[in-house]
């Protein structure tokens, strides 16, 4: 009876309300889950993590009530024996942990809405309880099902094929779990990328399935595997497949696209598919998918090998993805992919460029995207400034009518657009009258009624008259930012204050706005190199970018040809130039490489006649200088094994004079630093911390290398916190190089004191001060933030050294400013302006109050 009571209890009460919570969190997913059928969509909706803070409450109250089934319901106390023999069942029976039929089920019930939480590890620690605890119950094979799709989530893909693979080959597995048996082995592949895999196990998991949910989805995912795995007669299929299921609109739309995609030349019936297309167009309720349609008939007439109306498909695409940033990254990278292909770098680096701005780090291959967009911009940069140059050099070779035609027609086709663009603008404002209308119309019909109560955006009457009121006052939007802007130009700070280059009395900054107007000739008069000076600049320009160009040509986009024309270009327009040894050895290994041996050999005599002592020189004309060199390399370094170890050895006397030999021997040689490190290393073991410290702060502030430099600056630092003599010492000299002991000039008050104190009632103590005994005077007082938690208080400014050290005797006596500073470090002083400005670049007080009371001889403080 206790049993049935807990049992009873269990099932149909907390159990009951804990199942339902979690069959909600997983109804909330399912309605809100955007898939992106950009991509292989996945077989588990819980793989992503941005759906689990919205089901987080629900999973809370899941595990709440299964704890609640676990610590109210729970029987381990095991029954009395009965009398007598036992069969099996009775003692597998007694041998039980448990004697609560549901608790097992809680428990496996707890584990998946911790995964669903994305509390992997929790989730994997409750399976593995569940396998160890209930091993003699069926509820094992689930659980383990559960706990390798945990392994997966984590990346654990050993782990979790192990598993599978017993599982797979169990005789007795349940089968109304293997369809979740196959369909997470086809996750594990999937999650590798191994797609073509994935298929056999996804199929066979598909076998099994009733929801048709499921079914749409795996058999969606089939056709994709299909795609990628390069089979678009399979893929074609199972989208056929999917559009017969009756699938939601977003399934069967995007089956419908794909199989477009999939389409093959010569075996599907092309004229069946393309008149599908355009009947898709025609329908109303695509109106906000035709950027994917577009992009499905520019895959057709590729594949057909129409190249020119495939790219007028896409860019109908690209131009009608406005919100779809999945579409318009796909668009995008395909036509930079047929541009690159064609070596159009500028339309390639245009569209690489757009697709960069929607493209995130979990995209395939991002990396290499990223470095080839880098290599095409800078590429497309450099092109532009030789195109530029040469333009500016034409215009500035004609005569003065010539040049002034040419930038008047480009100013009358300037003023052109702007008339055309004034015109849209009136159509625009004709449209905003006509969205007025619909506006009263849509009040007058009552679109206002009740719409029990939907989500705006789900409520179709509150966006019938949102959208037309909408249009009425900013007119068709572009989504993107800055939308509330028709002119997105950028405004600088300093133009909307009136500071560094607003308008002053003279009307500078008004002729400067008129000289800067595309309309007027100055505009385009100002870049060309009219004088000698302007010329040159000119022509450095051209060289550098055809150069880097040249080497963008060979190195990154391996267009050989291309970088042969433009290093040849470089050298027949500017011989002599800075890059021409660079030059020759580039066109030089080119040719090596392609074993065109005589011109190699061109490029070769002009290297050893122009740089006979050159690196590439010798390295072609002696065929031992590679040997020599590497000969080199090795006795440095082994001089420099034989110093390390006798510097281990303790012999540090000889590591300074080896250090010093190295130093003149290898001069130039990049292990130089690490020799000096040695050095003073060695010094810190012969001399006093201050020598030793002294030497770290010289070697980190001039050593090259910037390893060496952050070693000895760390070794400085723990040094420095360790032993406040040495640091106080170190401060002292430093001080001593920074600072000067002026006696004359103008000198300032100052107050050095820690940030806690009340610093607007020390302020105001101040400002009493000088209004008692200095009423004809007009103080400053200003604070600066210091390091070490410390503030700098100053009272500025006085003419000469005497006045300052006075008013530091009146401020020490005032009751009021030393009431304030009770319970507070302070120290004043007086500085000159000088050095009052290389203690605000500095930051350190404690520098500037050793020189004080070293130079100035007096001073107080707490």
């Amino acid at each position: 009876m206790t049993r049935t009571y807990h049992n009873v209890t269990a099932r149909y009460n907390i159990f009951f309300n804990g199942n339902e919570s979690f069959k909600k969190g997983l109804k909330r997913i399912e309605d809100s889950y955007d898939n992106d059928f950009t991509r292989i969509l996945p077989i588990f909706l819980f793989s992503d993590k941005s759906m689990a803070s919205a089901i987080a409450p629900d999973m809370e109250r899941t595990i709440q009530k299964a704890t609640k089934v676990i610590t109210l319901h729970s029987i381990t106390v095991k029954p009395e024996f009965k009398d007598g023999p036992q069969n099996q069942k009775q003692k597998d029976f007694y041998a039980q942990n448990e004697y609560n039929n549901y608790v097992p089920g809680n428990y496996l019930l707890m584990g998946k809405s911790y995964l669903y939480r994305h509390d992997l590890h929790l989730a994997l620690e409750t399976f593995k309880f569940v396998l160890s605890e209930y091993h003699y119950d069926d509820i094992i094979y689930e659980a383990q099902v559960w706990r390798a799709r945990t392994h997966i989530m984590l990346e654990e893909y050993l782990e979790a094929e192990d598993i599978l693979e017993v599982l797979t080959g169990t005789v007795g597995f349940p089968e109304k779990i293997r369809s979740d048996l196959y369909a997470t082995v086809a996750d594990l592949y999937m999650q590798q990328e191994d797609f073509e895999r994935a298929i056999e196990p996804l199929s066979r998991a598909l076998e099994g399935v009733r929801k048709k949910e499921q079914r749409i989805r795996y058999t969606y995912i089939l056709a994709q595997l299909h795609q990628e795995a390069g089979d678009p007669t399979q893929a074609s299929k199972y989208y056929r497949d999917v559009i017969k299921m009756n699938p939601p609109y977003e399934f069967s739309f995007n089956a419908r696209i794909n199989r477009a995609s999939v389409f093959m030349a010569g075996t599907d019936n092309a004229k069946e598919i393309k008149d599908e297309l355009r009947k898709m167009l025609k329908d109303d309720k695509n109106a906000d998918f035709k950027d994917q349609i577009y992009y499905a008939q520019g895959n057709v007439a590729f594949r057909e090998g129409n190249i020119e109306e495939a790219i007028e498909m896409y860019k109908l695409s690209s131009a009608h993805s406005i919100s779809n940033t999945q579409q318009k990254t796909a668009t995008c990278i395909t036509l930079a992919d047929i541009f690159y292909e064609r070596q159009d770098y500028e339309m390639a680096d245009f569209y690489y460029d757009s697709a960069a701005v929607y493209l995130t780090d979990d995209y395939p291959d991002y990396e290499e995207f990223i470095l080839k967009t880098m290599s095409l911009s800078l590429l497309v940069e450099n092109l532009q400034i030789i195109q530029l140059e040469d333009s500016l050099q034409m215009l500035a070779g004609l005569d003065e009518a010539s040049r002034n035609a040419i930038i008047d027609s480009i100013i009358a086709q300037l003023q052109l657009a702007e008339q055309l663009a004034r015109e849209e603008e009136v159509r625009a404002m004709q449209d905003q009258q006509y969205n007025r209308m619909a506006l009263n119309q849509n009040q007058r019909t009552g679109t206002t009624a009740d719409q029990g109560g939907k989500w705006y955006f789900y409520n179709q009457a509150a966006k019938g008259f949102g959208q037309p009121e909408f249009r009425m006052k900013w007119g068709n939007r572009k989504l993107e930012d800055n939308w509330r802007r028709s002119n997105k130009r950028e405004i600088s700070f300093e133009a909307l204050s009136g500071e560094e280059g607003g308008v002053d009395s003279s009307g500078v900054m008004a002729e400067k706005q008129k000289i800067l107007s595309k309309k007027s000739r100055e505009f385009y008069l100002q870049d060309i190199p009219l004088t000698d000076s302007m010329m040159q600049f000119s022509h450095e320009r051209i060289i550098d970018a055809l150069f880097n160009a040249g080497t963008i040509y060979k190195n990154d986009l391996e267009d050989i040809p291309r970088a042969v024309v433009t290093y040849s270009d470089l050298l027949d327009r500017y011989p002599g130039n800075g890059y021409s040894l660079n030059t020759y050895y580039n066109l030089y290994s080119i040719y090596n490489q392609e074993n065109n041996m005589q011109l190699a050999n061109v490029y070769k005599q002009s290297i050893v006649r122009e740089f006979p002592e050159s690196q590439p020189a010798q390295l072609l004309t002696n065929p031992n200088y590679a040997a020599e060199l590497l000969a080199k390399e090795n006795e440095v370094n082994n001089y420099y094994e034989h110093t390390y170890q006798l510097f281990q050895q303790g012999y540090y006397d000889r590591v300074i004079r080896d250090v010093d030999t190295a130093v003149l021997r290898f001069a130039e040689d990049p292990l130089i630093p690490k020799f000096e490190l040695l050095k003073v290393l060695a010094i810190g073991k012969t001399e006093e911390v201050l020598v030793f410290t002294m030497a770290l702060d010289s070697l980190a502030s001039t050593t090259p290398d910037p390893q060496v430099a952050d070693m000895a600056g760390m070794i400085l630092a723990y040094i420095m916190n360790s032993d406040q003599e040495v640091k106080t010492e170190t401060q002292k000299i430093e001080a001593e190089e920074m600072y000067s002991p002026d006696t004359t000039g103008v000198f300032f008050y100052g107050l050095f004191v820690n940030n806690r104190v009340d610093l607007n009632q020390l302020k105001f103590e101040f400002i009493n001060l000088n209004i008692d005994h200095f009423p004809n005077n007009t103080f400053d007082i200003v604070d600066e933030a210091l390091e070490e938690g410390e503030v700098a208080l100053y009272i500025k400014e006085f003419p000469d050294m005497t006045d300052a050290r006075d008013y530091f005797e009146l401020a020490r006596m005032n009751e009021a400013i030393r009431k304030t500073l009770e319970g507070v470090n302070y120290r004043p002083f007086i500085i000159s302006r000088g050095n009052a400005e290389i203690l605000l670049s500095d930051r350190v007080p404690d520098k500037y109050w050793l020189f004080f009371r070293k130079h100035y001889s007096y001073g107080e403080g707490n």
